[in-house]
């Protein structure tokens, strides 16, 4: 070996020549490794049966060179350069390049060969070391021995392997999709796609020249590897429920190491891989045996997965250990195949037991959904014998509904025939009787009885759905509630018969229509007339009346007859509060109500408060509901504070309380001007 000059063709006679192994690890020449042009050299005394016969020369390396026979160039790998920039690195992994050997007995062959100082490839020892080159000669019947037929049979081989990691990928995957509860499912698929991954690159390791490439496909290689041992312990552990223990985390931690170790150990980086490898083997053997001792099904098949793993592995180091010796393409064949098998053995263990398991759910399920079968057929027999009584039932109750009903509508009629005769015949009656009192004495239990008439139509239309649904248990509820709906609008039919036939007030008729009305006059003016109208119905009754009206409050469109039956309803029941709080206190208290109207913006606010004793607070939430009310059976039915409700809402304004339990009640109307 010597170092010549730069641009000569073939370098001979050169002094200072130093004999070296060129297949040794370039670890050990360190002065290779400085990016300059190095000349190899090799004198050969032949056989003259070697002459001019067709030879093959294959050739590895790590860098690029230029072959010369007796200094004619015969082959070039890669772009010989000092320097880095134009030097191009080729290793042609013994692929044969045709020659012949003419003239005397007495060959010379020479190598120019260069190292890129920046090579990638250099910063780890690969599995096969990193030798300066290795050069055979030999004949192409070898060659093709040497060359062709690993090169097939290794692309083959992994190809078939990596389409199979890549079958149980998709199949997994899929069988976490449509059941992700089971995650194992989720790291068994990216285990084998991780394996798929590192099989096809060294299954394509062959057609990768460029040591940079090399370098990469070598790391993706480790990382690949490494995160399949990972995750296999991972699907493990998972799928027998096993906690996480120390071995797990050594075995996660040491192969993590792993990766950056491939690169910054250069004698012992590869071995992290064969670690992580061996590692996972015992890792899943223990948790095998964890399983089998904890009776989880499926632990002997985790078990015998990985033994047969690691008898594989070692007949495959044997195979291709005795390969190398002995140049065998058999045994380099069978090593392959036990390589293979070595890598795929647990994962076909862990896949057929996921598919058993699979197929015990499927037939657990299938089991259960005959049950499910013979109880709904059972349950729909016992379901059309109800269904045939209620059908009996059913039609001895629509004869009663509509006998009811018919009863009913012949009572409304009447009590309509006679509340329009006593509006139309008593408004001229006298004007200084309150206007507002027939709409609330008079239509208030009309309207119970057309809200429970209402209610009944609605339940029977209800009941005629679920005769048809064939529900036993709510053709019960409904009848029972038109049952106690007949009850009621029967009793307030009476009622309003009664009301009818002994009120003597006024009422005007309601067109609706919205005009500008003084807030201060109207208020008033129901004040006026509500006050001696509550005093007609108790002589004793006296009370403070208090007013401050705000002359700023103007004129509003509203419509009056409506504000006036909530202003009524409102003085009312302030009257009424404070006449039952005097009955209970004679001596020490006068009742006051007393009423303020103040502009708001656009609007107006009216408040009228009394110093009765206030509502609950349990009962704020109800007091605007219909048919809600806090007076004893007879004196009220519960729709004035709902219909104030409902005719201030109408006006796009509010009505709120104010109140202290035992001391005062408020309630705040505000109105704005539209």
């Amino acid at each position: 070996m010597d170092n010549p000059v730069e641009g000569t063709d073939s370098p001979v006679n050169k002094t200072g020549w130093k004999k070296v192994d060129p297949t040794t690890d370039i670890h050990y020449y360190p002065e290779i490794r400085n990016s300059k042009v190095w000349l190899f050299r090799l004198e050969l005394q032949l056989d003259s049966s070697l002459i001019n016969k067709p030879l093959s020369l294959v050739m590895t390396q790590k860098g690029a060179s230029e072959v010369y026979l007796n200094g004619k160039l015969i082959a070039r790998y890669g772009k010989v350069s000092s320097d880095p920039s134009q030097l191009l690195t080729h290793d042609p992994k013994n692929r044969p390049v045709t020659f012949h050997f003419t003239g005397t007995t007495h060959q010379v062959i020479e190598i120019r060969y260069v190292l890129g100082k920046n090579t990638p490839y250099f910063s780890s020892k690969s599995f096969e070391g990193n030798g300066i080159f290795l050069l055979k000669v030999q004949k192409p019947e070898n060659s093709y021995q040497a060359y062709v037929k690993p090169l097939v049979s290794l692309v083959a081989i992994w190809s078939i392997q990596t389409g199979i990691y890549l079958l149980l990928t998709i199949i997994h995957l899929f069988f976490f999709i449509y059941y992700p509860e089971r995650k194992v499912n989720l790291y068994f698929s990216i285990f084998t796609f991780s394996y798929a991954i590192t099989f096809i690159l060294v299954g394509y390791d062959g057609f990768i020249h460029s040591m940079t490439m090399q370098f990469i496909a070598d790391l993706l290689f480790a990382i690949a590897a490494l995160t399949a041992d990972i995750l296999i312990i991972l699907s493990i552990y998972k799928l027998f429920d096993l906690p996480v223990d120390n071995y797990l985390r050594s075995i996660v931690i040491i192969c993590g190491l792993g990766m950056p170790f491939y690169l910054v150990s250069y004698e012992y980086g590869g071995s992290g891989i064969l670690i992580g490898f061996i590692l996972s083997c015992f890792g899943a053997i223990r948790a095998g045996i964890l399983a089998l001792r904890r009776k989880k099904t499926g632990g002997a098949e985790v078990l015998w997965g990985e033994i047969f793993s690691l008898i594989f592995f070692i007949l495959a180091i044997v195979s291709l250990s005795i390969s190398d010796s002995k140049h065998s393409f058999s045994y380099y064949l069978a090593g392959q195949i036990c390589y293979a098998l070595a890598f795929l053995c647990p994962p076909a263990f862990i896949s057929i037991l996921l598919a058993r398991e699979f197929a015990q759910n499927n037939i657990t399920l299938k089991n259960r959904l005959i049950e499910v079968e013979s109880l709904s057929k059972r349950s729909i027999a016992q379901e059309l014998e109800k269904q045939e009584i209620l059908a009996r039932q059913n039609i001895t109750l629509e004869q009663q509904v509509q006998e009811r009903t018919s009863s009913l509508s012949q009572t409304l009629k009447e009590l309509k025939e006679t509340q329009n005769h006593l509006i139309h015949s008593e408004k001229m009656a006298s004007l200084g009787e309150l206007t507002a009192g027939i709409a609330h004495e008079i239509q208030n239990p009309l309207n119970f009885v057309n809200n429970f008439s209402d209610l009944n139509a609605e339940l029977i239309e209800e009941l005629s759905h679920d005769i048809e649904k064939k529900d036993p248990e709510q053709i019960k509820t409904v009848l029972k509630d038109i049952e106690e709906n007949e009850r009621k609008i029967t009793h307030h039919g009476k009622r309003a018969g009664a009301i009818v036939k002994s009120m003597l007030q006024h009422s005007q008729v309601n067109i609706g229509k919205k005009e500008l009305t003084d807030i201060n006059a109207l208020v008033e003016e129901y004040l006026k007339l509500s006050y001696p109208g509550f005093r007609n119905r108790d002589e004793n009754f006296n009370a403070v009346i208090e007013t401050k009206y705000d002359p700023d409050a103007g004129k509003i469109p509203i419509v009056a007859a409506d504000i006036g039956r909530v202003l009524v309803n409102l003085f009312n029941n302030a009257f009424y509060a404070t006449r039952e709080k005097k009955s209970r206190m004679p001596e020490n208290f006068e009742p006051v109500v007393s009423v303020v109207t103040k502009k708001i913006g656009t609007g107006v606010e009216i408040s009228i408060r009394d110093n009765g004793s206030g509502i609950p607070q349990k009962l704020h939430d109800k007091i605007f509901q219909p048919f809600f009310t806090t007076k004893p059976t007879g004196q009220g039915i519960g729709l004035g504070l709902s219909m104030s409700y409902d005719i201030i809402k109408a006006h796009r304004g509010v009505i709120r309380l104010h109140t202290s339990e035992g001391e005062y009640a408020e309630f705040t109307i505000s109105i704005p001007a539209e």
